[in-house]
């Protein structure tokens, strides 16, 4: 297990599950923490491809995902919540594209009140968000980005699961990213 507990993103369920005839996402999802988590919005967004639906279903069908929302929240963890949606879309939401980055909202909300210090997602430019809005240093709980990069890092030095090079980049290449940079950083030959 890399992790504890952490939360999933929709971009990082696709872009790990969509490479054809691959369930990348249930071999690497169980490998990443010991709790893992799907905001119910997340796995709502999810609609296509196929693929991924299917292997998110099995993964929750197992165990191995745990979906979460709101509902499972005691009244002060709801309060922490609500704040934290409200915030987030204050800075997140544009008035042309008010669905837009729902699925990060509402995950990073239920980081914050759930203390889950982990979220997966391929957005780049969200921790400097998450620390400005949600890291106040209260209790020594901060919420940490982490994206396909350092999930592949992770798994290229370490021999906890059978990931070979190939289908690591495979993932990478599919994720929008180039080879030469997988090659020189991620998992050099």
């Amino acid at each position: 297990m890399i992790f504890q507990e952490i939360i999933v993103d929709t971009d990082i369920c696709l872009k790990i599950g969509k490479v054809e005839h691959q369930n990348f996402l249930e071999l690497l999802v169980p490998f990443l923490a010991e709790k893992i988590y799907i905001h119910r919005y997340v796995y709502e967004e999810i609609v296509w491809p196929q693929e991924v639906k299917d292997q998110i279903h099995r993964l929750i069908s197992k165990g191995t995902l745990l979906m979460i929302d709101q509902h499972a929240l005691d009244p002060i963890e709801s309060i922490l919540y609500r704040q934290s949606v409200a915030k987030l879309e204050a800075i997140m939401i544009h008035p042309k594209f008010p669905l837009r980055h729902r699925g990060e909202i509402h995950s990073l909300a239920m980081a914050k009140a759930r203390s889950i210090p982990i979220f997966a997602t391929d957005e780049q430019k969200l921790q400097p968000k998450v620390d400005r809005i949600l890291n106040t240093g209260i209790g020594g709980f901060n919420i940490q980005c982490v994206g396909i990069p350092e999930i592949l890092k992770n798994f290229a030095t370490k021999d906890q699961i059978d990931l070979s090079r190939d289908d690591a980049k495979a993932i990478w290449l599919s994720s929008g990213r180039n080879e030469l940079s997988f090659n020189q950083v991620i998992w050099p030959n």
